[in-house]
């Protein structure tokens, strides 16, 4: 079972990008992830119907009940037809079973350790992909950071996927399972994909990740002592992504600074969705 997950995660972040970005393979290798969730599928009706004992503990039923507000919400806004919505919801369900897994099945410590473990050395290989991305396969496109996507499908989901990242490194830290250095070496490797693909919600996502998992720490912790040492690294590494940011941005004539772009009434809102067709 503890293999089954870890091949999930290697085949969502290798499957598509081998067949689509360096043209190896069947195109039909895109479905892998979809067929490791099948056979999730299975296990889980397999220990139902075997009539194993199981509850969902209520914080799952909330995240479930977000998850499809998230995608019914997504589709009514935007009025989409049909052949989109079952397009949308393939990308949207199909990793929902190995959230359920947990369920029936009783992951190890040393279990869900391996799969952690798995998750960091697939977000340590964004950075150097990253940095290939920009200065050599994509060299020729310097003025914007949009090509540099990692191993996954765009700069945002990159983004999104280190921030997350660097909620994990600090959550480690916190729990002591991890050390000052290390968390900071995690924290400077995670962030360095968002500077080189400009992402500029990671001047909003950056605080939220580094803080937000101290207010998630049982009582008695002491979590929010060690917030004063996680501060710093928040100042070091946002001033290596404006720093990052502004330096890149030179090469475009209609781009300006973060400072300029947070701080000048009318940018912002240029990046927010207004619901019109044509805009």
């Amino acid at each position: 079972m503890n293999a089954l997950v870890i091949l999930l995660f290697i085949s969502v972040f290798l499957a598509e990008f081998v067949v689509k970005n360096l043209g190896i393979g069947n195109q039909y290798l895109v479905l892998v992830p979809e067929l490791l969730s099948g056979v999730a599928v299975l296990v889980l009706l397999n220990y139902l119907l075997a009539g194993r004992r199981w509850s969902l503990d209520m914080r799952y039923w909330i995240v479930l009940a977000l998850y499809f507000f998230v995608v019914i919400f997504g589709f009514f806004a935007q009025q989409m037809p049909a052949g989109a919505i079952v397009s949308g919801m393939r990308n949207y369900l199909k990793f929902l079973p190995f959230f359920l897994l947990p369920v029936v099945y009783p992951f190890t410590p040393k279990q869900l350790a391996t799969q952690l473990a798995a998750l960091f050395v697939i977000l340590a290989v964004q950075s150097p992909l990253a940095v290939f991305q920009r200065f050599v396969q994509f060299a020729d496109s310097m003025h914007t950071g949009d090509p540099v996507v990692g191993l996954t499908t765009s700069s945002g989901v990159l983004s999104i996927l280190m921030m997350g990242g660097v909620a994990a490194a600090v959550a480690l830290y916190l729990r002591r399972a991890i050390k000052f250095r290390t968390m900071l070496f995690a924290v400077a490797v995670f962030v360095l994909p968002t500077t080189l693909n400009e992402t500029k919600a990671t001047l909003f996502l950056l605080p939220v990740a580094l803080l937000a998992p101290a207010f998630f720490m049982p009582r008695g912790s002491g979590a929010l002592r060690r917030l004063v040492p996680i501060g710093l690294v928040g100042m070091l590494a946002g001033t290596a992504f404006v720093t990052g940011y502004n330096y890149f941005i030179q090469t475009r004539d209609d781009a300006p600074p973060i400072g300029t772009f947070v701080t000048e009434e009318g940018r912002a809102q240029s990046y927010l969705y207004s619901g019109a067709a044509d805009g």
